[in-house]
């Protein structure tokens, strides 16, 4: 009897995460990507380097990168771990991509209802008329 009650003390406490209690998350920021690799590498053209197109493309990347965080602790593991996988795996590590990803992989995994939503319809008696724009009016001989 003994021995079973600090089995299941021991259990509990180990379940409670004490003393110390776990993250919720493990990696709860999104991961990190080098933007500025990606931007100068994008912006490298025959003519040389376009100012322009590093600066819109830093601005876009970390437009995307505020949006995944504002949405990341909101998205299952498996999901986020996959679009990471997939983009890192492409070779160009990339905020854009990886918002496109988890959107598209949010989206695949919607709860979708087995019965579609119909407009109410109030019950209408089969022996009453139906009211039509001129049942109210009184007519003239």
């Amino acid at each position: 009897m003994k021995r079973t009650t600090g089995t299941i003390a021991l259990l509990v406490l180990a379940l409670a995460g004490w003393p110390y209690p776990l993250p919720a998350r493990a990696d709860a920021l999104p991961p990190r990507y080098d933007t500025n690799g990606l931007c100068f590498r994008n912006a490298n053209t025959a003519d040389g380097l376009s100012p322009d197109a590093i600066a819109s493309c830093i601005a876009s990347q970390g437009n995307a990168l505020n949006a995944i965080r504002r949405q990341w602790d909101n998205i299952p593991p498996d999901l986020s771990n996959d679009c990471d996988q997939r983009i890192r795996a492409s070779g160009s590590q990339d905020y854009n991509a990886l918002e496109n990803c988890l959107k598209l992989q949010m989206r695949q995994n919607e709860y979708t209802p087995l019965v579609p939503p119909t407009k109410y319809q109030p019950y209408r008696d089969q022996d009453t008329p139906a009211l039509t724009p001129d049942a109210g009016r009184a007519t003239r001989p």
